[in-house]
């Protein structure tokens, strides 16, 4: 089992409580980090993995979501981009455990995605198709003023 991480993410969060919500991250792929030997993270960069010479940004575009969802939790579709391609996934947002989320406290978002929809096929007797995504965001101030 290995755990990475990327901590270079960046997006937007626009929308509000009558429309919706929609969310656009975008998280740089050269940042990553794999817990464990160093070849396991050259691995995951290769380009039978994520690719990240090629392909170092990987994107994230949600459909409009509830406010409920925000504060409830639940499912939040959109396309993913990861290695050049761009497929449909479903994330799961959890409860909120506060009145602002996102601001006052973390936005906690969990999925999973099969690599080989990415195209990744590699290693196919030692490595699980499904990948499990775990995302812990928090909304800062833009420039502007809105989150």
């Amino acid at each position: 089992r290995t755990q990475g991480r990327i901590p270079k993410v960046d997006g937007e969060m626009a929308g509000d409580a009558k429309k919706g919500w929609q969310v656009l991250v975008i998280a740089d792929g050269n940042s990553l980090v794999v817990k464990g030997p160093r070849w396991m993270e050259k691995s995951t960069r290769s380009p039978e993995f994520l690719d990240i010479d090629r392909h170092p940004e990987i994107r994230f575009h949600s459909t409009v979501f509830s406010d409920h969802v925000l504060h409830a939790g639940g499912s939040i579709g959109g396309r993913l981009t990861l290695r050049g391609l761009t497929r449909p996934v479903s994330f799961r947002l959890l409860p909120s455990a506060c009145a602002h989320p996102g601001r006052d406290c973390d936005l906690q978002v969990n999925g999973t995605i099969n690599r080989k929809d990415f195209g990744m096929t590699a290693h196919a007797f030692s490595v699980r198709d499904d990948v499990q995504l775990n995302m812990r965001v928090r909304l800062r101030e833009a420039a502007g003023g809105a989150p």
